[in-house]
């Protein structure tokens, strides 16, 4: 039998985002750690990003008609699931499991979620990596559903972050807005979180705009107490040293979790509130919505409110419950759920 060899389908820009190529990083990471083989499949854009995170070169194909039949690779895992491209992603997703080859979708959340189209041969696993995910979405037409918290694509470093954690927690709070922040919540988020005079460590993603640079630059130069970091290899030592997680809701959410820190975070579109305000009700962080007609304000009103040495006590906390939800084997658990699987 042929060694496996794995594609991992996905793209990243300001507009979407990075989230979807760094689960597929760190699910690289995982098949790298067991001696598998794979490359990354992507557009231009992604290909410059990926390079620029210290993916080889050697390890990115170009998306291009015929990919998959040259390729032949013996699984495809794809994170194309995002607001706007649901019906594109089933598309292509469709596409890549009419050749038989086993194909896992990395699943987004409704309205957004992954639908096998009628008359498509379904995939043979679709990963919907969110707590409680299984009561806000039918289950999948595929061969396999993994669903819950446990498949939550974490890198490997927070399970050892995990094994060291000490309370208490440093009064040191970490604030990342993505990889693009196309709202430019950074800069709003330092304007007021800078004068509590906490120590900050605030991370610019590697999209940002460089107007959104050179606020943060000014905000820092009059607040010694905020420290600007370029572009992250990965954010785990910086969630380790902090005591508490601000920003835009993401794939910090759960990396914060793992390693029981709270988080303050901003959600500013109108899909997925379901999720997120059950992810709220079990404890894990405090979600704002940027609603009509108060906006951001609430958000930005407790981040004020972080200059209280009261709410600064409740917040600098070991939470828990984030740690007995997020355990932080995601990665492992989705690799092993994919080996399993054979060609149709």
């Amino acid at each position: 039998m042929a060694e496996p060899l794995i594609a991992l389908r996905g793209d990243a820009s300001r507009a979407i985002g990075m989230g979807h190529v760094e689960r597929l990083r760190d699910l690289g990471r995982v098949l790298a750690e067991r001696g598998v083989d794979h490359v990354h499949v992507c557009d231009a854009e992604t290909r410059a990003i990926l390079q620029g995170r210290g993916v080889p070169a050697g390890r990115i194909r170009p998306v291009e008609e015929g990919w998959l039949a040259a390729m032949a690779p013996s699984h495809v895992i794809t994170d194309l699931q995002w607001s706007g491209n649901a019906e594109h992603a089933a598309r292509e997703i469709a596409a890549l499991t009419a050749s038989g080859c086993p194909v896992t979708v990395i699943d987004s959340m409704p309205p957004d979620h992954f639908v096998t189209p009628p008359g498509a041969v379904p995939p043979a696993c679709v990963v919907t990596p969110y707590l409680g995910a299984e009561t806000l979405r039918p289950p999948p037409r595929c061969l396999d559903w993994a669903v819950g918290a446990g498949f939550a694509v974490i890198d490997a470093s927070y399970r050892a972050a995990r094994a060291r954690i000490a309370p208490p927690l440093p009064r040191r709070v970490l604030v990342s807005c993505g990889g693009s922040d196309p709202t430019g919540l950074s800069v709003r988020v330092a304007r007021r979180l800078a004068p509590t005079r906490l120590d900050i460590d605030l991370v610019m993603g590697p999209l940002y705009a460089e107007g959104i640079r050179t606020d943060l630059h000014r905000i820092a130069a009059d607040h010694p107490n905020l420290r600007l970091l370029g572009p992250q290899p990965g954010l785990a030592a910086l969630v380790e040293s902090c005591g508490l997680v601000v920003g835009r809701i993401g794939l910090l959410r759960y990396q914060a979790a793992v390693l029981g820190r709270s988080g303050l975070y901003l959600f500013e579109g109108s899909q997925y509130r379901a999720y997120l305000e059950n992810f709220a009700r079990a404890g894990l962080a405090e979600v704002f919505f940027a609603d009509p007609p108060a906006g951001d304000e609430p958000f930005l009103d407790r981040l004020s409110a972080l200059g209280d040495p009261g709410v600064q006590d409740a917040l600098f906390t070991l939470n828990t419950a984030a740690m007995d939800a997020v355990h932080g084997n995601g990665a492992a658990n989705v690799v092993d759920r994919v080996l399993k699987q054979r060609r149709i």
